[in-house]
Protein backbone atom coordinates (compact mmCIF):
# COMPACT_ATOMS: atom_id res chain seq x y z
CA UNK A 1 0.00 0.00 0.00
CA UNK A 2 1.52 3.48 -0.62
CA UNK A 3 1.29 6.08 0.74
CA UNK A 4 -1.33 8.09 -0.86
CA UNK A 5 -3.92 4.97 0.00
CA UNK A 6 -2.39 5.05 3.90
CA UNK A 7 -3.60 8.45 3.73
CA UNK A 8 -6.96 7.32 2.43
CA UNK A 9 -6.86 4.83 5.15
CA UNK A 10 -6.03 6.81 8.42
CA UNK A 11 -8.34 9.99 6.86
CA UNK A 12 -10.90 7.62 7.03
CA UNK A 13 -10.81 5.98 9.84
CA UNK A 14 -10.45 9.25 12.20
CA UNK A 15 -14.09 10.17 9.93
CA UNK A 16 -15.30 7.24 10.70
CA UNK A 17 -14.62 7.95 14.18
CA UNK A 18 -16.01 11.69 13.94
CA UNK A 19 -19.72 10.06 12.59
CA UNK A 20 -20.21 7.24 14.57
CA UNK A 21 -19.54 9.23 17.88
CA UNK A 22 -21.91 11.87 16.52
CA UNK A 23 -24.45 8.90 16.02
CA UNK A 24 -24.81 8.58 12.84
CA UNK A 25 -24.28 5.85 10.61
CA UNK A 26 -24.71 5.70 6.45
CA UNK A 27 -27.65 4.48 5.17
CA UNK A 28 -28.13 0.83 3.76
CA UNK A 29 -28.05 2.28 0.57
CA UNK A 30 -24.41 3.47 1.03
CA UNK A 31 -23.33 0.76 3.11
CA UNK A 32 -20.41 -1.09 1.22
CA UNK A 33 -18.06 -4.13 1.87
CA UNK A 34 -16.25 -3.64 5.08
CA UNK A 35 -12.86 -2.22 5.37
CA UNK A 36 -10.41 -4.22 7.38
CA UNK A 37 -7.44 -2.63 8.99
CA UNK A 38 -4.66 -5.35 9.73
CA UNK A 39 -2.70 -4.33 12.57
CA UNK A 40 0.66 -5.26 14.18
CA UNK A 41 1.98 -4.61 17.81
CA UNK A 42 5.67 -4.74 18.62
CA UNK A 43 4.07 -6.12 22.05
CA UNK A 44 2.19 -9.42 22.85
CA UNK A 45 -0.89 -9.68 24.45
CA UNK A 46 0.64 -9.68 27.83
CA UNK A 47 2.32 -6.13 27.36
CA UNK A 48 0.91 -4.02 30.25
CA UNK A 49 0.25 -1.39 27.19
CA UNK A 50 -1.79 -3.89 25.12
CA UNK A 51 -3.63 -4.55 27.67
CA UNK A 52 -4.95 -1.23 28.68
CA UNK A 53 -4.88 0.75 24.92
CA UNK A 54 -4.41 -1.35 22.05
CA UNK A 55 -7.32 -4.34 22.63
CA UNK A 56 -9.70 -1.85 24.18
CA UNK A 57 -9.33 0.30 21.94
CA UNK A 58 -9.29 -2.06 18.37
CA UNK A 59 -12.64 -3.88 20.46
CA UNK A 60 -13.93 -0.17 20.78
CA UNK A 61 -13.52 0.50 17.23
CA UNK A 62 -15.37 -2.67 15.74
CA UNK A 63 -17.90 -2.35 17.82
CA UNK A 64 -18.61 1.40 17.15
CA UNK A 65 -18.11 0.82 13.14
CA UNK A 66 -21.26 -1.90 13.65
CA UNK A 67 -19.64 -4.05 10.91
CA UNK A 68 -18.42 -1.34 8.34
CA UNK A 69 -14.94 -1.42 9.51
CA UNK A 70 -13.05 -4.02 10.99
CA UNK A 71 -9.48 -4.07 13.29
CA UNK A 72 -7.72 -7.20 13.46
CA UNK A 73 -3.90 -7.41 15.07
CA UNK A 74 -0.89 -9.96 15.95
CA UNK A 75 2.02 -9.35 17.63
CA UNK A 76 5.99 -9.55 17.39
CA UNK A 77 5.34 -13.31 16.64
CA UNK A 78 4.22 -12.22 13.13
CA UNK A 79 7.20 -10.27 12.41
CA UNK A 80 10.03 -9.57 15.37
CA UNK A 81 9.31 -5.87 16.77
CA UNK A 82 12.59 -4.12 15.51
CA UNK A 83 11.49 -5.38 12.05
CA UNK A 84 7.39 -4.19 11.67
CA UNK A 85 8.03 -0.50 9.64
CA UNK A 86 9.25 -2.51 6.19
CA UNK A 87 5.91 -4.85 6.09
CA UNK A 88 3.78 -1.82 7.20
CA UNK A 89 5.18 0.52 4.26
CA UNK A 90 4.73 -2.07 2.16
CA UNK A 91 1.50 -3.05 2.83
CA UNK A 92 1.37 -6.25 4.52
CA UNK A 93 -0.19 -4.53 7.60
CA UNK A 94 -2.15 -0.99 7.84
CA UNK A 95 -0.78 0.30 11.15
CA UNK A 96 1.80 -0.52 13.66
CA UNK A 97 1.39 -0.04 17.30
CA UNK A 98 5.25 0.17 18.37
CA UNK A 99 7.78 3.27 19.71
CA UNK A 100 10.17 5.37 17.67
CA UNK A 101 13.46 2.96 19.38
CA UNK A 102 11.99 0.03 17.36
CA UNK A 103 13.18 1.39 14.07
CA UNK A 104 15.79 3.27 14.74
CA UNK A 105 18.01 1.99 11.73
CA UNK A 106 15.71 3.82 9.48
CA UNK A 107 14.84 6.87 11.39
CA UNK A 108 15.44 8.13 14.42
CA UNK A 109 13.70 11.27 15.29
CA UNK A 110 10.63 9.67 17.36
CA UNK A 111 12.67 9.04 20.29
CA UNK A 112 13.80 12.72 20.63
CA UNK A 113 9.75 12.89 22.27
CA UNK A 114 11.08 11.14 24.91
CA UNK A 115 13.08 14.45 25.63
CA UNK A 116 10.08 16.75 26.04
CA UNK A 117 8.54 16.80 29.66
CA UNK A 118 4.76 17.37 28.27
CA UNK A 119 1.36 16.02 27.40
CA UNK A 120 0.18 14.25 24.12
CA UNK A 121 -2.27 16.97 23.88
CA UNK A 122 0.96 19.93 24.52
CA UNK A 123 3.19 17.98 22.16
CA UNK A 124 0.30 18.09 19.13
CA UNK A 125 -0.47 21.82 20.15
CA UNK A 126 3.76 22.93 19.80
CA UNK A 127 3.60 21.26 16.50
CA UNK A 128 5.75 18.30 17.22
CA UNK A 129 3.28 15.42 15.86
CA UNK A 130 3.35 17.55 12.48
CA UNK A 131 7.20 17.63 12.64
CA UNK A 132 7.05 14.06 13.09
CA UNK A 133 4.66 13.05 10.45
CA UNK A 134 6.82 15.15 8.04
CA UNK A 135 9.81 13.06 8.82
CA UNK A 136 8.25 9.70 8.58
CA UNK A 137 6.37 10.14 5.73
CA UNK A 138 9.84 11.26 3.71
CA UNK A 139 12.27 8.93 5.41
CA UNK A 140 9.71 5.74 6.01
CA UNK A 141 7.44 6.31 3.69
CA UNK A 142 4.87 5.89 6.54
CA UNK A 143 2.39 8.27 8.64
CA UNK A 144 2.57 8.74 11.94
CA UNK A 145 -0.78 8.82 13.19
CA UNK A 146 -1.06 8.89 16.66
CA UNK A 147 0.24 8.70 20.33
CA UNK A 148 -0.46 7.16 23.06
CA UNK A 149 1.28 6.81 26.92
CA UNK A 150 2.90 10.09 28.33
CA UNK A 151 6.23 9.76 30.14
CA UNK A 152 7.14 6.20 30.53
CA UNK A 153 10.60 6.86 30.85
CA UNK A 154 13.81 5.26 30.87
CA UNK A 155 15.56 2.28 33.50
CA UNK A 156 18.43 0.05 33.55
CA UNK A 157 17.95 -3.02 36.21
CA UNK A 158 20.77 -4.80 36.74
CA UNK A 159 20.53 -8.50 38.01
CA UNK A 160 21.94 -8.97 41.85
CA UNK A 161 23.99 -6.50 41.48
CA UNK A 162 24.77 -3.04 42.57
CA UNK A 163 27.61 -0.49 41.23
CA UNK A 164 29.23 2.52 43.00
CA UNK A 165 30.02 4.43 39.76
CA UNK A 166 28.74 4.35 36.31
CA UNK A 167 30.54 1.87 34.73
CA UNK A 168 28.99 -1.16 33.34
CA UNK A 169 32.49 -2.83 31.75
CA UNK A 170 31.80 -6.97 31.35
CA UNK A 171 28.37 -7.00 31.86
CA UNK A 172 25.45 -8.14 29.45
CA UNK A 173 22.40 -5.74 29.11
CA UNK A 174 19.33 -6.04 27.20
CA UNK A 175 19.02 -2.85 24.94
CA UNK A 176 16.98 -1.51 22.14
CA UNK A 177 19.18 0.67 19.77
CA UNK A 178 17.59 3.82 22.16
CA UNK A 179 20.10 2.43 24.53
CA UNK A 180 22.72 1.33 22.68
CA UNK A 181 25.19 4.31 23.01
CA UNK A 182 24.80 4.78 26.61
CA UNK A 183 25.19 1.22 27.58
CA UNK A 184 28.42 1.31 25.17
CA UNK A 185 30.04 3.90 26.28
CA UNK A 186 29.88 2.53 29.81
CA UNK A 187 31.84 -0.42 28.40
CA UNK A 188 28.45 -2.55 28.31
CA UNK A 189 27.88 -5.27 25.72
CA UNK A 190 24.29 -4.53 24.17
CA UNK A 191 22.20 -7.74 23.48
CA UNK A 192 18.86 -8.37 21.88
CA UNK A 193 16.01 -10.13 23.74
CA UNK A 194 12.25 -9.62 23.33
CA UNK A 195 10.37 -8.35 25.91
CA UNK A 196 8.37 -11.55 26.76
CA UNK A 197 11.96 -13.26 27.34
CA UNK A 198 13.39 -10.86 29.94
CA UNK A 199 12.55 -12.14 32.84
CA UNK A 200 13.64 -15.73 31.62
CA UNK A 201 17.03 -14.09 30.43
CA UNK A 202 17.11 -12.27 33.68
CA UNK A 203 16.59 -15.31 36.03
CA UNK A 204 19.44 -17.19 34.49
CA UNK A 205 21.49 -15.54 33.82
CA UNK A 206 21.79 -15.02 30.09
CA UNK A 207 22.06 -11.27 30.74
CA UNK A 208 23.38 -8.99 33.58
CA UNK A 209 20.81 -6.39 33.33
CA UNK A 210 17.76 -4.68 31.07
CA UNK A 211 16.92 -1.25 29.56
CA UNK A 212 13.17 -1.01 29.98
CA UNK A 213 10.72 2.15 30.27
CA UNK A 214 8.87 1.89 33.05
CA UNK A 215 5.64 0.70 31.86
CA UNK A 216 5.86 -3.23 32.16
CA UNK A 217 8.71 -3.89 34.35
CA UNK A 218 6.33 -4.02 37.91
CA UNK A 219 4.07 -6.38 35.57
CA UNK A 220 6.40 -8.54 34.04
CA UNK A 221 7.69 -8.93 37.90
CA UNK A 222 11.31 -8.25 37.28
CA UNK A 223 11.55 -7.20 40.73
CA UNK A 224 11.92 -11.21 41.62
CA UNK A 225 14.96 -11.33 39.34
CA UNK A 226 16.68 -8.09 39.51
Amino acid sequence: MNVTKKLSASFFSITLTLILLAGFLPSSAQAQKAIEWRMISSWGPDHPQVKRFLIPFVDEVNKRAGGKFKVSWVGPEAVPAFEQLKPVREGVFDASYTHSAYHMGEITVGTGMDLFQASAKQRRDAGLYKILDEAYRKKAKVIYFATCGDGVGYHLMLRNRKIDKADLTGLKIRTSPFYDPMVKSLGGAPVRIAGGEIYTALEKGVVDGACWPSIGALDYKWYEVV
